[in-house]
């Protein structure tokens, strides 16, 4: 992992946005507490994977990414170390092994992860984020994860997910919560920009990862 270093970078005025940013619904959480872990162990004959937690909803998210074409960048990746891969799409597989994790020094701190959606029919009412490194709470905890994570839509700043707490969780933005109360179109393509506000701290390193971003709508499984 990269060698912990300061990196400072200029935030967007707050003031200006507060007319913009919407926040999150908490939706669910793992608990990790010791007995927890022990209930991991002893169904996966070793260290607990969360990925028992995620469900169907999960898998028809990733069904309408699969059938609704875009193409996924971030600003930075941490390099490929052995068989483990961090690059972008690694938060567009519908895998819970897997995961992005940002490559510059420092925290992640102003990273970015890109979703942009070529014209289609389909449109989108919800987005999901699953917050850290979520194959096991050793990699969660470890590695740093976003605690603020800001939602630019063709450039606009749009809503903002705030973890609340510092848990593996899903976050979901639903566009019927929002002011305009609508699906977004994609009928002249859409851009999707996530920016790393605020971070939690690794244990270990200071890499920050998010495990899926993962868009559902309609079109493929009304």
């Amino acid at each position: 992992m990269k060698k912990a270093a300061a990196l400072l970078l200029a935030l967007m005025p707050m003031a200006s946005m507060a007319q913009e940013v919407w926040e999150p619904t908490w939706v669910w959480d793992v608990d990790l507490s010791e007995k927890a872990r022990q209930q991991f162990d002893n169904r996966s004959g070793g260290e607990g994977q969360c990925y028992n937690y995620f469900g169907d909803g999960w898998n028809e998210s990733t069904e309408w990414m699969e059938e609704t074409k875009h193409e996924v960048t971030a600003s930075s990746y941490l390099a490929q170390q052995g068989n483990y891969k961090y690059t972008p799409d690694m938060a567009n597989d519908g895998d819970e092994f897997t995961a992005w994790v940002e490559g510059v020094n420092g925290d992640g701190k102003g990273q970015k992860i890109t979703f942009k959606f070529a014209p289609s029919k389909n449109t989108i009412n919800c987005i999901r984020i699953f917050n850290g490194y979520v194959k096991s709470p050793s990699a969660y905890y470890n590695n740093a994860r976003p605690k603020k994570i800001r939602l630019y839509i063709d450039g606009k700043a749009t809503y903002d997910f705030i973890m609340k707490e510092d848990k593996p969780g899903e976050y979901v933005y639903h566009t019927h919560n929002t002011k305009d109360g609508e699906d977004i179109r994609l009928d002249n393509g859409k851009t999707f920009e996530f920016e790393i506000l605020e971070v939690y701290p690794g244990k270990k390193w200071q890499d920050c990862a998010i495990t899926d971003i993962v868009f559902d709508g309609t079109g493929i499984h009304d």
